[in-house]
């Protein structure tokens, strides 16, 4: 990422490589780490909510809580698609903004996946497919309500009649890309089939048993601390407590900071505005929320409850958990600089430099008629979304420039309507490409967290979700927005296309886990061999096609 960097600073300097390296660590890497204001301040808060969470569940885990937690989820959870199904559900719990997401679900559920031997790799495409595509498609989320905000905005300017709320709700079903990812991530555990690298890597923790790779490029992030829970007891509500917690401060802190700008922008008497804040919708409290603030004060109260219930409960002393909270900061450390450079990179493409995103609309924007902006939107944006990083920096610009686009082509046929199904097909578009583009993308932020969250090297997560998400897409082009062109319903297309995955994954895909030891595992689940140890299995003949 830094090398990116410096090259788009070198052709910023015509050249100059020695003025663009200086300028690349002062005017971008430095400036991305320490600005107080505008998007540099939103980075401070993103990054130190990061190192709190890194904190919270550092202490959880030297409380012994998430050992115990694991060791309750394990009764139930007892086969590797228990536990990734179980992943895939959590993740529907942490729907409100995708940040929070990707720390809680991966932080809280890997000591679980490891006891499982679910490879790294495939424990980190779960967090992140649950991620995005789920805050994506939640009708309470933070996504949700910039996007209503951004449709309000729009029909505004266009002088066109409609409800923001009605048609953003209408257009969730043509979010194709997100349905299906959630679709086909289930598919593969139900399947027990991968391909690619996941299935290289999946078939190297089961041969191995452990679930990453020693000689992995990246460090590990967050490991386990050493000697979690040895000074007292081991308890459950240890982890579950302190993470109720952050739900409850979480779900609070919105209401609260949403009601209060809504508050302060009605411009009337105090009783007066606090009727309007009464009969404010729920997307209007979390389209004013301050989420970066909520989520910041939220760790930190969250990590320091945890240190004391540890105290409280004997499980560690307070010196003990100060250590393990300082402990958890340092180790988000690499994490966190591989968010500052992606946000250099998106610094350094955005329209006051490279106006990467600019470029690639322009040449992006060939005469089509209306049938097939859908098309154009989930390709244009996902390739825009892929280069900057950043679904919040296409999302902002694409969604108002497409959805005038498609208006302004349905008016010339006097058809224009804000539920017309090619103007919701092309918001769902939209969504959807910011989606597949951040999935692709090695300096999306959560991306980065999601690999992070799960220890999980940052470029082997990248390489084995990318021909996912190609295959994803490619099968939302081809049985999505293209029949949709041709006036098709989504009612139709969705399990047309979730058949097309089922197809993929039976024919393309093959067993992630060796026969032999698969049976071994269902006759270890059994209560008459509960207590006995499965024989080890031989290395199959899928695990040697593996190795060469």
């Amino acid at each position: 990422m830094f090398v990116a960097v410096l090259c788009g600073t070198a052709i910023l300097d015509q050249g100059n490589l020695f003025h663009a390296f200086l300028q690349t660590i002062d005017s971008f890497v430095l400036v991305e780490s320490t600005a107080s204001a505008g998007s540099g301040a939103l980075h401070i808060t993103t990054l130190t909510v990061m190192l709190f969470f890194g904190s919270l569940f550092s202490v959880i885990a030297a409380s012994g809580g998430l050992s115990a937690l694991t060791d309750r989820l394990g009764r139930r959870a007892k086969t590797r698609e228990h536990g990734q199904m179980l992943t895939l559900l959590f993740g529907f719990c942490a729907f409100f903004d995708d940040y929070a997401h990707a720390l809680i679900v991966g932080k809280t559920l890997r000591p679980l996946s490891d006891r499982l031997k679910v490879s790294r790799e495939k424990f980190a495409f779960l967090v992140d497919t649950s991620c995005a595509p789920v805050v994506a498609l939640a009708i309470i989320s933070t996504w949700l309500a910039a996007e209503r905000g951004s449709i309000r905005d729009t029909f505004t300017s266009l002088g066109a009649a409609g409800g923001a709320t009605t048609t953003l709700l209408a257009s969730l079903p043509y979010c194709f890309y997100p349905i299906l990812m959630l679709i086909f991530a289930t598919l593969t555990i139900f399947v027990g089939q991968d391909f690619g690298p996941m299935l290289r890597a999946e078939l190297w923790a089961s041969e191995q048993e452990q679930s990453s790779r020693s000689d992995a490029a990246d460090p590990q992030v967050l490991p386990d601390v050493d000697g979690e829970g040895r000074e007292g007891r081991r308890l459950a509500r240890n982890a579950c407590l302190p993470i109720l917690l952050l739900f409850g401060l979480i779900a609070v802190g919105l209401w609260w900071t949403g009601s209060e700008e809504l508050a302060s922008h009605a411009n009337v008497p105090a009783p007066a505005s606090t009727q309007q804040v009464e009969t404010a919708t729920w997307l209007d409290f979390l389209e004013q929320a301050k989420a970066p603030r909520v989520l910041l004060f939220s760790a930190f109260l969250a990590s320091a409850g945890a240190i004391a219930l540890g105290v409280w409960s004997q499980s560690f002393t307070l010196q003990r958990g100060l250590s393990a909270w300082v402990a958890g900061l340092q180790r988000m450390v690499p994490a966190a600089l591989i968010l500052i450079l992606s946000w250099s990179f998106q610094r350094i493409c955005d329209a006051d430099h490279l106006n990467t995103a600019g470029f690639l609309m322009e040449i992006g924007q060939p005469r089509v008629t209306v049938e097939w902006m859908p098309l154009v939107a989930f390709l244009a944006v996902g390739l825009t979304s892929f280069l900057v990083g950043s679904s919040w920096a296409a999302l902002s610009f694409a969604l108002p420039l497409f959805m005038s686009m498609t208006y302004a082509l349905l008016t010339d046929l006097n058809e224009a309507s804000a539920t017309h199904p090619l103007l919701l097909a092309t918001i769902g578009a939209v969504i959807g490409g910011t989606v597949f583009g951040r999935h692709c993308s090695p300096i999306s932020e959560t991306v980065v967290l999601s690999s992070a969250s799960s220890s999980c090297s940052h470029l082997d997560h990248v390489l084995t979700q990318l021909p996912y998400a190609l295959t994803v897409a490619a099968v939302v082009a081809l049985f999505g927005y293209v029949p949709v062109a041709f006036g098709h319903s989504p009612v139709v297309l969705l399990p047309i296309a979730t058949t097309v995955l089922y197809v993929i994954l039976q024919f393309g895909g093959r067993p992630s886990v060796p026969a032999a030891e698969a049976a071994a595992s269902a006759d270890a689940t059994k209560p008459e061999n509960a207590g006995a140890k499965a024989p080890a299995a031989a290395a199959s003949p899928a695990v040697e096609a593996a190795r060469s």
